[in-house]
């Protein structure tokens, strides 16, 4: 009799390299349906290499027109509201406003207590703001408490800081003032705060500032990254051919022998020159992207800036990147922006670190590309802090803290007792409810807290 084993009549994956082109397995599910393209869509033709480099979009670039562009992602599809995109802050509002606050306050008062300092405060790609203006709001109001009343003075130089909000976009100015005018008439912190358009890799104040305090929520996973994967000891970069289901345009050398690999797309490839056209034009319906991986070796300035990251060495091949590497290409720059804007001061940073073999890290860089339409798609990354580290490090900054930010916010519970009225309020405006109610509010934070278990929360200072 033969029997049927389990694996057997589970439907497999298909594979190949046009098994995205092709439509593919309608999950993303991280590695395992990223090895076709893995095994496939690596180029070893020097010629057609070069071709890649010369006319194709290196993930980055794909990676940031897509969220940046006027008609990228945080323009154009994303509206930073409970329904379209929920934030750990809007979750936890006013609760993880109020945490952050007191843990800037903790390392202020550590950096500061022989030496009391005026702050400035700079929050950096801020989105609609929750955080921002639950910080505000609470440092500014009553019942922010001093821990240490011998230091009186750190205390209400701390109270009395200037705040600066920023994001890149235009939309970002929008909502910031939406979400910040009220609250600025009402407290009349007109002098005190200041929304500002900056791009936090590259950004300057006007002035130095003796003391600052700047922090950020999700901001690394969207700053320029490029994937580094390794195949069989062998280390690639992806680069992103743009094609199109009504592409007419006069074949081309390019198209020509990328044809010859993937032959689906041959005729309806855009080099990165049309595709910027169409993207200018608003004409990028329809068009989709198709991962290629590139030898490291053929970009030796690159190679050599990865292989000097030691974090990237260490780190690549274990379990939670399972061969890929998110590696930031403009820390140092953000870096060396804030050490310019400040003579001392401390940095907090909280997002996603990679897990589970690195499957959201292959969704974003490999699985959603060939499916998702330009502008569509958040491309988030779960980074590696121990980079951001090593980058604090170059910069002159040292390490303070760093933890997982569930553990973090059990530290810092004392928020959660006795919320009132008002936070509850806040918190139903927020998440889009019709009523104040404890219990679905107490909800939320809960489940908030459970999402936090992949969060980390990291502190500098200089």
């Amino acid at each position: 009799m033969h029997i049927i084993r389990r694996e057997d009549t589970r439907r497999k994956p298909p594979s190949g390299p046009n098994v995205d082109i092709m439509g593919g397995d309608p999950t993303l599910r991280g590695r395992e349906s990223a090895e076709g393209t893995l095994r496939d869509n690596r180029i070893t033709d020097p010629a057609v290499i070069a071709e890649v480099k010369a006319h194709a979009l290196p993930f980055s670039d794909f990676q940031q027109r897509n969220l940046f562009h006027p008609t990228g992602f945080y323009e154009n599809r994303v509206e930073f509201t409970s329904s379209s995109m929920p934030l750990l802050p809007q979750m936890m509002s006013p609760v993880l406003g109020r945490i952050v606050a007191d843990t800037l306050y903790t390392y202020y008062l550590e950096r500061t207590r022989d030496k009391p300092q005026d702050v400035a405060f700079l929050g950096l790609g801020a989105g609609r703001g929750i955080l921002d203006y639950d910080m505000i709001e609470y440092i500014t109001g009553g019942k922010f408490q001093n821990f240490t009343p011998e230091y009186t003075d750190n205390y209400e130089r701390f109270r009395r800081g200037r705040f600066i909000v920023s994001d890149r976009t235009d939309k970002s100015m929008r909502l910031l003032h939406s979400s910040l005018d009220g609250l600025v008439r009402s407290r009349d912190l007109r002098d005190r705060v200041e929304i500002k358009q900056l791009d936090a890799v590259d950004f300057t104040l006007g002035k130095k500032h003796p003391f600052g305090i700047v922090y950020s929520n999700e901001l690394l996973d969207a700053l320029p990254i490029q994937p580094i994967i390794e195949v069989r000891g062998e280390r690639y970069l992806v680069y992103v051919v743009p094609y199109a289901k009504n592409q007419t345009d006069e074949d081309s050398d390019y198209k020509r022998n990328l044809g010859k690999i993937f032959p689906r797309i041959k005729n309806r490839i855009l080099t990165s020159d049309e595709f910027n056209q169409r993207a200018d034009a608003g004409k990028l319906i329809g068009a989709r992207f198709h991962p290629v991986l590139v030898p490291l070796n053929a970009d030796p300035d690159f190679e050599l800036e990865v292989n000097c990251s030691e974090t990237l060495q260490a780190f690549i091949s274990r379990p939670e990147f399972d061969g890929l590497y998110p590696f930031q290409l403009s820390l140092g720059k953000m870096m060396t922006s804030i050490k310019r804007s400040f003579e001392h001061g401390i940095v907090l940073f909280m997002d996603y670190s990679p897990s589970k073999g690195g499957h959201h890290n292959y969704n974003v860089t490999l699985n959603s590309p060939p499916r998702v339409g330009f502008g569509e798609r958040d491309c988030d990354f779960q980074v590696d802090f121990m980079q951001v580290a090593e980058a604090g490090r170059d910069a002159g900054m040292s390490g303070i803290y760093y933890k997982n930010l569930e553990e973090h916010l059990r530290e810092y519970g004392y928020h959660m007792e006795g919320l009132g009225s008002s936070e509850f309020r806040r918190w139903a405006e927020l998440n889009d409810k019709s009523h104040p109610k404890p219990a679905e509010a107490l909800l939320t934070y809960a489940m908030g807290a459970k999402a936090a278990k992949g969060y980390r929360i990291m502190v500098l200072g200089f």
